[in-house]
């Protein structure tokens, strides 16, 4: 008990190391799967604060595969949750959006909230879907998660940028999106990786909306996409670049040339 008042007051006064270096001489002492749960915690949210995200993980493999088939229900949001934020610090995107995915909706929140809430859960699960799967994935493991929805229906604007991404309504689901982003700016987990998670949705939203033309003018491209700020040529050319997409510009006649497609021509 000294050592947990000790670790609290160090981590409420900010003396990270301190606080987890507390926590730690609890385990010789703990043996019940209670009590290494609720150091595994304590060490999880000292970790998370500090961004070790590697210690994140291994703390939270100590804490799994020791609860009974109850208590193992209960821990199950908490795990995953954690992780998910974990594989977020890492850039690991899909891996962080399939844990957020699997967490058990069914669980009270409180067992979880001081990690994050529900709402968090619907934008990170949602948010990091679109950054890193296609159609298909969105459509069977967020719009038809049974168990996910019920998170997708506190944060009804991720459900609905998901969908329209899913029915091809790309340049609403980046305006949806685009209408959240001072929120997610303020996030402490999200705010570093919100540059890059738009950046690919759109690329995304980009290379989807072409696919079904051989050709298209700029203008046309412009008018879904672009801003007074980037015209949307700028953007084509740095994607084309860098690789994310297989296309051809003629500057003169401002038309751009999906090479993957052989459908109709959009010149309007």
């Amino acid at each position: 008990m000294g050592n947990e008042d000790l670790g609290k007051h160090l981590e409420s006064i900010g003396d990270l190391n301190g606080a987890a270096e507390a926590y730690s001489r609890m385990r010789p002492d703990v043996s019940t799967p209670k009590h290494i749960v609720d150091v595994g915690k304590h060490l999880v949210r000292v970790a998370l604060q500090r961004r070790e995200w590697s210690m994140v993980n291994a703390h939270l493999a100590k804490m799994g595969g020791i609860q009974g088939p109850e208590d193992e229900k209960v821990l199950q949001p908490y795990l995953k949750i954690t992780q998910g934020l974990a594989y977020l610090g890492q850039d690991q995107y899909l891996d962080a959006a399939l844990s957020f995915l699997s967490a058990d909706a069914s669980v009270p929140s409180t067992t979880y909230n001081e990690i994050a809430s529900a709402n968090d859960v619907a934008v990170y699960g949602g948010l990091l879907a679109l950054a890193s799967m296609n159609r298909q994935d969105l459509q069977s493991k967020v719009l038809d998660n049974s168990t996910f929805r019920t998170f997708l229906e506190l944060e009804p604007h991720i459900r609905r940028a998901v969908t329209q991404f899913v029915n091809g309504r790309y340049s609403a689901c980046i305006g949806t999106l685009e209408s959240h982003r001072a929120d997610y700016m303020l996030d402490i987990y999200l705010q570093k990786h919100i540059p890059t998670i738009y950046s690919y949705i759109r690329n995304k939203c980009i290379v989807q909306y072409l696919i079904p033309f051989s050709c298209v003018t700029l203008n046309t491209m412009n008018a879904a996409f672009g801003s007074p700020d980037r015209p949307i040529e700028d953007e084509l050319v740095a994607m084309i670049r860098i690789g994310s997409l297989q296309a051809r510009i003629n500057t003169i006649d401002r038309v751009g040339f999906p090479r993957q497609s052989n459908r109709l021509c959009h010149v309007c």
